[in-house]
């Protein structure tokens, strides 16, 4: 069996689709949950992540 290795590009660009699928999946928990609109949710993240608003929505 041939072993595969992802470039760095591809595990970068995998990184990337995976976060905004929990940044998406977190958005939708959130405002299903509480009544919390979408920028005071941000806010929680960059709060709680440390990062500032447009690196948390980058």
């Amino acid at each position: 069996m041939r072993h595969y290795t992802p470039s760095h590009v591809e595990i970068e660009a995998m990184s990337h689709e995976l976060s905004q699928h929990g940044y998406d999946s977190y958005l939708r928990h959130m405002k299903a949950r509480t009544s919390l609109k979408t920028d005071d949710i941000v806010r929680m993240m960059v709060k709680a992540a440390g990062l500032t608003a447009i690196q948390v929505r980058k």
